[in-house]
């Protein structure tokens, strides 16, 4: 049953000659943790690229009531193509993931990640865990578009899976985050001015 959902959408050309964006679902009932995911064109040979992704999608079985837990990586990263990797608890069934891969040192563009363990005043199973990012002093001049997706979890089992990003507070020097129980899923994050 859905109680509530949100998307959040951004426009992509096709033929981008800095960016590509891929999708991959893992069939893990079936043993499938690693793929090999090729370019639609190859960035030039000269170019290093970096590999971001999130969550788009996952099933779990939760009739044993085992723990949630799912984390991906990229590996073997070239400018044609890079392996992807899925390792999640045994009751997952399947992932999807949606990756981003862009020029290293791309202008104007930052990329990072946080997590539950870079919270301020930090405890234990507490309901929710907040942080700040800072920028680089003088990366933008004004503030940035913000892009966080969940992109790792390991949550309790024997009750429903509800977790959440919120960003807030946004300017040139950084933003504010929050990770919250009981709110739509949606850390890996991306920013562009």
């Amino acid at each position: 049953m859905i109680y509530d959902a949100e998307l959040t959408w951004l426009e992509a050309k096709t033929d981008a000659k800095e960016s590509v964006f891929l999708n991959t679902t893992f069939d893990l009932s079936k043993g499938e943790k690693e793929k090999t995911l090729k370019f639609p064109k190859p960035f030039p040979k000269d170019v290093e690229v970096e590999v971001h992704g999130w969550v788009s999608g996952f099933r779990f079985n939760t009739e044993d009531g085992e723990d949630y837990g799912l984390d991906f990586y990229p590996s073997k990263v070239t400018n044609k193509g890079f392996t992807a990797h899925a390792d999640c608890s045994s009751n997952a069934e399947t992932l999807d993931v949606t990756w981003i891969v862009h020029k290293k040192d791309k202008k104007k563009l930052v990329t990072g990640s946080f997590s539950s363990e870079d919270a301020q005043g930090r405890k234990e199973n507490a309901p929710e865990a907040s942080g700040k990012v800072e920028f680089e002093e003088g990366m933008f001049e004004k503030a940035p578009t913000v892009l966080a997706a969940l992109s790792q979890f390991d949550l309790a089992g024997r009750r429903d899976l509800r977790v959440g990003v919120e960003i807030t507070d946004v300017s040139e020097t950084g933003f504010t985050w929050k990770l919250s129980k009981w709110l739509p899923v949606n850390a890996d994050m991306a920013f562009q001015s």
